[in-house]
């Protein structure tokens, strides 16, 4: 990887296009290795950010804070192009690497979070949180937890406090209408690039592609799970409206 003022952070792309969760070994690492395949990942965007930070390539980048249990502050920064990176898309484009990194680091965690206690979990993703300072990463949580809202509505009710990740979420869910038509471009055309291609297709077919934090709070407060994290919402939802 090098820095550059033209392309704010560069690698080879072209060896790891179409992007996928297949694209690089990082699943199974991820299988064999867990923790340390994610603290990788998590690492290398820190650099990522830093390098992205130093060229100003990426005009929108901002820093959000994330306030975690008991008042600690996780201090990310955000923008279009780090938000959507495990989706493949945002502007400005980011490399395919990076895209195929966080895909195969979210593809894993859907996997594992359906057969795993949430006393692991939760820990897991704090832990993710407070050491990234990548929105990327907290974007790729936020998309399990969409998927599993019942079994860790706990990181929900840590994220629906930056509004930014809510706003940012409802912005990605919007992209969702379009994004099967961008991962099916060539598809069938490149026989190398269509188990890339059809593992993309499939994400876009999944259930929780479009819903959003701010559905999730919503449904929270209709069948609110027996938990008591959510006297925390309930006083932040009532301080957003009172």
């Amino acid at each position: 990887m090098r820095k550059s003022k033209e392309y704010s952070f560069q690698v080879k792309a072209d060896k790891f296009f179409p992007s996928s969760a297949y694209q690089t070994p990082m699943y199974i690492i991820l299988q064999s290795a867990p923790y340390e395949g994610i603290d990788f990942i998590t690492e290398l965007m820190n650099e990522c950010v830093s390098v992205l930070l130093e060229s100003g390539f990426d005009r929108n980048l901002h820093k959000i804070s994330i306030v975690m249990d008991g008042g600690e502050v996780s201090e990310q920064y955000i923008s279009n192009c780090l938000w959507n990176i495990y989706r493949g898309s945002g502007s400005p484009v980011s490399p395919n690497l990076l895209q195929s990194l966080h895909m195969a680091l979210e593809k894993y965690l859907l996997d594992v979070t359906e057969k795993t206690d949430v006393e692991i979990l939760v820990p897991l993703f704090k832990h993710m949180l407070k050491k990234s300072n990548s929105a990327s990463i907290t974007a790729v949580i936020l998309s399990v937890v969409l998927a599993f809202s019942d079994k860790l509505s706990e990181i929900a009710v840590i994220l629906f406090r930056e509004y930014e990740i809510i706003n940012y979420d409802i912005g990605r869910a919007a992209g969702e209408r379009s994004i099967k038509s961008l991962y099916s471009i060539g598809y069938g055309m490149n026989w190398e690039h269509d188990i890339y291609q059809k593992e993309r297709i499939d994400t876009c077919d999944q259930e929780h592609r479009n819903k959003t934090l701010e559905g999730a709070i919503v449904t929270y407060q209709f069948f609110m799970p027996t938990c008591s994290h959510f006297g925390q919402l309930i006083s932040y939802l009532f301080y957003l409206l009172f």
